[in-house]
């Protein structure tokens, strides 16, 4: 076994106790090291003067000052330390790689990761020289105009950039320091697009479709200012490839939640590279989500508006019918037609012709406030339709829209009075009500987004489906929370909540995946696009939210869905 080593710091104390007079013994019982190594320290104390280690002569250098000079000359070229070993062993220098590293490190040749650039042939950089000369004169308004995308590979295997070179300080991008890359089938591609204003999300490519075939250039893309359907500003764009131009369309909400995204932004490529591949837009859809089997969904009609979507008195948003004993999507838009006119009878019998005027998203808007009363009127119109068999009832609380401090207010449109509010028991309380009384089997926002134990507490005791919207918001990290607190066991899936599509279909799969139901949703703010229609078929939700069977904005999905 080799000796010990003293430190400095205890071989000071030893002589400081020594010159005042301590015995090797004394301080050695004081716990500093052994009594033979108090006597070793203050012996070589006597003797140099010192407790200092001599220096070392070590082995002689294997190398000459002449081979030294040549082995830096040679690392201008080479900058691999293991192939500069290899030449200093074909001259019968008899060193390892370790000396090697310490005599480049002597000379300022520190050791790192070479840049990697990409492999240019004569083509590649005759290419972009007229790249350059082409728009050399262009302006930073020229190139504001320009959107610049392409696909980057990221490998897997392989070689995992480990590979070193040794370069002086500034000469990271030199090209005997840079590693020229080229593509390798066993990779990632990630598309990217970035402007002179800003840059896009960044998007994994499906397996296999990164090939020249599956992607176009985009031409051209105009975008314009255009109304919805409450006559609010928003925006439409025109995309021109080589295989036509595809339009799109954005809508926005009313009763939005505070988790939502900030930004009406779609960097998604889905919409025109299903025309593309030359398959329809939902079945492409299908395949970035992972699935086969194709299913329509059952339609909830929102048949009496509420809420911040209407000018009623009710405070609970959405009262909706759900033909979930329909034969088939047909059969459930006509029987969803057919009830939508027999309740505008039953409405404008019990409340006169000026009752049937309708909200935001379609549906009937009664001057009621009982929510109750919206219940029995589907009830009775359900009954009278003769399609009591056919048809459950859904409700779109929105109570975010009035929670007040730790309470409810279910008379929030008119004038405030704390002395009515309710606390989040008795809302459930409420709901249980409704399910007891009338087939409701689905409610959505019962509570504020972020009352999280109401949530837990309700979902728990009912035995029906509840959705999380602004609860939620499309958001993979809400979803994860509103798991694991088993807040809610369904997800309503809107695009423009989470902000592009590659983002709501994971947000899908996520829910999917834990047990969910998913139903797809439009805005209460709708435009004439019908891309939601396509993205309830190409991810299997089985229910879709988009209006009563009134207004062409709504339609637009319906007839989509038809076709």
């Amino acid at each position: 076994m080799g000796k010990s080593h003293t430190s400095s710091e205890t071989q000071s104390a030893i002589i400081a106790l020594h010159k005042e007079g301590f015995s090797s013994r004394q301080i050695a019982n004081r716990g500093y090291a052994s009594q033979s190594t108090v006597s070793r320290t203050i012996q070589k104390y006597k003797k140099t003067g010192s407790c200092k280690a001599a220096p070392r002569s070590g082995r002689p250098k294997v190398s000459t000052a002449h081979q030294d000079r040549h082995l830096c000359c040679s690392s201008m070229r080479d900058r691999s330390s293991v192939h500069l070993l290899q030449q200093w062993k074909e001259v019968g220098v008899k060193a390892s790689a370790r000396t090697v590293r310490r005599r480049l490190l002597e000379n300022g040749l520190v050791s790192g990761r070479p840049a990697k650039k990409p492999l240019l042939s004569q083509k590649n950089i005759s290419d972009r020289l007229n790249f350059c000369r082409t728009y050399k004169d262009w302006t930073k308004d020229d190139w504001a105009k320009v959107i610049f995308s392409g696909v980057s590979p990221f490998s897997c295997f392989g070689n995992r950039g480990r590979f070193r070179v040794r370069r002086q300080k500034g000469e990271r991008y030199k090209p005997e320091c840079t590693v020229p890359t080229t593509k390798h089938p066993e990779t990632v591609h990630i598309w990217g697009c970035f402007s002179v204003k800003d840059t896009g999300s960044l998007h994994v490519l499906p397996k296999g479709t990164a090939m020249n075939k599956d992607w176009m250039s985009i031409l051209n893309i105009h975008a314009r200012e255009i109304l919805d359907s409450r006559g609010n500003p928003t925006v439409e764009v025109d995309l021109y490839t080589e295989k036509g131009m595809f339009r799109a369309a954005v809508p926005s909400g009313a009763s939005t939640g505070i988790y939502e995204a900030l930004e009406l932004r779609d960097n998604d490529m889905s919409r025109y590279l299903g025309k593309e591949k030359g398959v329809p837009l939902y079945r492409h859809i299908a395949d970035l989500a992972g699935n086969t089997e194709l299913v329509l969904p059952v339609p909830a009609f929102n048949v009496i508006n509420g809420g911040s979507h209407a000018g009623n008195k009710l405070a609970m948003q959405e009262f909706m019918v759900l033909p979930v004993g329909a034969e088939s999507f047909r059969d459930a838009l006509r029987v969803g037609a057919e009830l939508y006119h027999t309740l505008k009878g039953v409405i404008k019998e019990k409340y006169g012709k000026d009752a049937t005027s309708v909200g935001d998203e379609g549906g009937f808007a009664p001057n009621i406030l009982e929510n109750s009363e919206a219940l029995e009127l589907l009830k009775v119109a359900i009954e009278k339709a003769g399609f009591t068999d056919k048809v459950v009832i859904g409700m779109d609380v929105a109570a975010s829209e009035f929670y007040r401090d730790g309470s409810y207010d279910l008379d929030f449109k008119s004038p405030d009075d704390p002395s009515r509010y309710i606390s989040s028991d008795e809302l459930a309380d409420l709901y249980q009500g409704f399910i007891r009384d009338y087939p409701v089997v689905t409610i959505e926002d019962p509570f504020d987004q972020d009352d999280w134990e109401a949530w837990s507490k309700f979902t728990g005791n009912v035995g029906i489906q509840v959705v999380g919207d602004d609860l939620t918001v499309t958001n993979p990290k809400r979803i994860e929370r509103a798991v694991e607190e088993k807040a809610c066991n369904c997800l309503l899936l809107k695009v423009n909540q989470i902000g592009s599509v590659t983002e709501a279909i994971q947000a899908c799969k996520l829910a999917q995946e834990n047990g969910w139901g998913v139903m797809v949703s439009h805005r209460s703010g709708e435009t004439e696009d019908t891309f939601i229609a396509d993205l309830v078929v190409g991810l299997c939700t089985g229910q879709i939210k988009t209006g009563a069977p009134c207004r062409s904005e709504r339609l637009a999905k319906y007839n989509q869905l038809m076709r």
